[in-house]
């Protein structure tokens, strides 16, 4: 999995789904360290993936989660994936298109899955912070007030922390 826009949150839903070995890639160093907090055995800078890749994937793995929303990242997803695999695309690109190599997933013989991450993930997300399996708190990283809205924005913007919210109390 690879991050331009990451959220260390994927590690954690596979490992809770039943998942094997989690290899995160995330840009920035912060989000690498959530990432290892949240269930993945290791998590790489984008620079590092290219020299791992053999080692990490033992021909390669079943499935990768795309969740960046670029090329890059599913170019990587592609290079990670073994013969067969299943790449599912859970990014959302800026403007609305994606482009990868038709050659190498065709050779792959790769079945690309569109991921939808809204509407009914909510009551499953709330079970799993009820029943425990989930503690969320830790995922926000800055708690504004209201107006400090616009400060909250820029950190989101800037990519600082994790989770940047807004308090209306």
């Amino acid at each position: 999995m690879r991050a331009d826009r990451p959220h260390a949150r994927p590690a954690l839903a596979v490992r809770l789904g039943g998942g094997g070995r989690v290899v995160a890639v995330e840009p920035l160093a912060h989000r690498r360290e959530a990432a290892l907090r949240y269930g993945a055995d290791l998590a790489l800078a984008p620079d590092d993936l290219a020299p791992a890749a053999p080692l990490l994937t033992h021909g390669g793995a079943h499935t990768v989660f795309e969740v960046a929303g670029t090329d890059a990242a599913i170019a990587d997803s592609l290079a990670l994936a073994r013969p067969g695999a299943r790449v599912l695309l859970a990014g959302i690109p800026d403007d609305d298109s994606s482009s990868f190599s038709a050659g190498l997933a065709r050779r792959k013989g790769i079945t690309f899955v569109m991921v939808r991450r809204m509407k009914e993930m909510y009551p499953r997300t709330i079970r799993l912070v009820e029943t425990g399996l989930v503690d969320v708190r830790g995922l926000v990283s800055d708690r504004l007030p209201l107006e400090q809205a616009h400060e909250a924005f820029v950190r989101g913007v800037e990519r600082r922390g994790l989770k940047v919210v807004v308090g209306l109390d």
